[in-house]
């Protein structure tokens, strides 16, 4: 819990100058970066997203959220990570099904922007080009980062980013997170 993890801290003696690196999936940076955003008051940390949602979507725009129970992002923040860095490597090392949840979000991001991409999306699942992935990969990193700049506390376009997420969360929810969140998000 994110109460462990700042009495950790506070154990080894952590202060202001503590630099915290979130080295996983969504929900690992949404864990650090919340206690990162606490921890006397605010520390720096650095998102290494090793999965597609990470990628392309967790690690992007400061939004941190922890859940209560069963309840998505009950709790959170917005804290800008101090700095991204995305290994296309590790896109080798995922098992599909985290490839398929990453693109569910990926879907939303082609929805969300143009033909052009949707037909990126659509060439990509049929060839499953590395390139390709990687060019859409791109695209949704700079159509993110785009949207939080324009809106970063999520007042306004930002809540485009949501499309899907309200049933998405209540089907992960319902499920006991049987259901991952990329796919619950498409559906």
């Amino acid at each position: 819990s994110a109460m462990e993890s700042i009495s950790y801290l506070a154990q080894m003696s952590a202060d202001k100058g503590t630099l915290l690196i979130a080295f996983g999936g969504g929900s690992v940076s949404d864990h650090v970066g919340f206690v990162a955003s606490v921890f006397k008051r605010g520390i720096q940390h650095i998102n290494v997203p090793t999965t597609l949602i990470g990628i392309i979507d967790a690690s992007i725009g400061g939004k941190t959220a922890l859940n209560i129970g069963d309840s998505k992002n009950q709790i959170g923040t917005f804290y800008h990570p101090s700095d991204i860095f995305i290994d296309l490597d590790f896109i080798d090392l995922m098992p599909s099904e985290i490839i398929a949840d990453g693109l569910g979000e990926m879907f939303k991001y082609c929805i969300l922007k143009d033909d052009k991409m949707f037909n990126n999306f659509e060439q990509y699942l049929r060839a499953k080009s590395k390139e390709l992935l990687y060019s859409l990969i791109s695209e949704c990193c700079e159509l993110k980062s785009m949207i939080v700049s324009m809106d970063e506390k999520d007042h306004n376009v930002r809540k485009t980013l949501n499309l899907g997420h309200t049933f998405g969360h209540a089907i992960e929810s319902d499920s006991k997170n049987q259901i991952s969140h990329g796919r619950a998000v498409i559906n």
